[in-house]
């Protein structure tokens, strides 16, 4: 496979969209990888289906890791493949929930109290 046509065409995408360079670095690192899945299982980026492209995307360590990944390579195929059909019914990644830390009235209180007023 010849990634370089992949990834110039991907660059010419990144550039209209003006992005800032840290932004450029994370979309080509995710599209490396990605092409590196691609050969490890001997297909170019055209030849792969859906459902692989869900266990890329599921291969990303946390939530945001999973949405950057989906986000590169929809932009992939979307805009450098013209297959952007193949992400249709692709599930975006849930934020994972969590309870925000906070303190209860009473410890307020004790800090508000603790405070000497000069």
């Amino acid at each position: 496979m010849d990634k370089s046509k992949y990834i110039d065409r991907f660059i010419d995408v990144l550039k209209i969209r003006n992005l800032c360079d840290n932004s450029v670095d994370n979309y080509l690192s995710h599209l490396y990888s990605f092409l590196s899945f691609c050969e490890s299982l001997n297909k170019v980026p055209e030849e792969i289906v859906s459902d692989e492209l869900a266990k890329f995307i599921s291969q990303g360590n946390c939530v945001s890791s999973m949405k950057q990944r989906k986000g590169t390579i929809r932009n992939l195929y979307e805009y450098c493949l013209g297959q952007g059909f193949k992400m249709m019914y692709l599930p975006n990644p849930k934020q994972d929930k969590y309870i925000a830390d906070y303190l209860t009235p009473y410890e307020l209180q004790k800090i508000f109290n603790s405070i000497k007023n000069p």
